[in-house]
């Protein structure tokens, strides 16, 4: 089974696209060995979900403070895919964390380690209220895509560099 965790606030326009993601990809026919977790911020606590014996895989979904107006002609670009590396946590004992940290948690407290990575969507209005810029209403098919993409490569267990960096 692959995990997905989407986190972010749905209260703060752009910061929801983690969450909202998530429930893209899961309404996604034929994605019916995927489990998806929503929530506010990580948490240490999630080391155990990461941990379980039938998690293959986990993919992180977040969304990530850009500047200003984004260009048309690199739109596509702006999706972030990358695989996440545990050994570049330094956990903390605290109620936040990045998802490098929750991977590392998983690894030093339940002595599973499964391969993550980190879904990145670009958003430009962080402020109070509900829905989405235009920039992220966007970006949220695209990194849909993207998603799909890799949880069909990893159920093939053939993935390129590319998916993989």
């Amino acid at each position: 089974m692959i995990l997905i965790i989407g986190f972010g606030n749905s209260l703060r326009r752009d910061d929801g696209a983690g969450p909202a993601l998530a429930n893209m990809v899961h309404a996604n026919e034929g994605f019916d060995d995927i489990r998806i977790i929503e929530t506010h911020q990580l948490m240490p606590e999630l080391a155990e979900e990461v941990a379980a014996p039938d998690v293959s895989a986990v993919i992180f979904m977040d969304s990530r403070v850009v500047a200003g107006k984004i260009d048309e002609s690199c739109r596509t670009a702006d999706v972030e895919l990358s695989r996440i590396d545990s050994r570049a946590a330094s956990p903390s004992f605290s109620h936040q964390c990045d998802p490098s940290s929750v991977m590392a948690y998983a690894e030093l407290l339940c002595g599973r380690k499964s391969p993550a990575w980190i879904v990145s969507i670009p958003g430009v209005d962080f402020t109070h209220g509900e829905g989405f810029s235009d920039e992220t209403m966007f970006f949220l098919p695209v990194a849909s895509s993207k998603v799909c993409e890799l949880i069909r490569r990893l159920r093939k267990e053939s993935l390129p560099d590319s998916f993989i960096s």
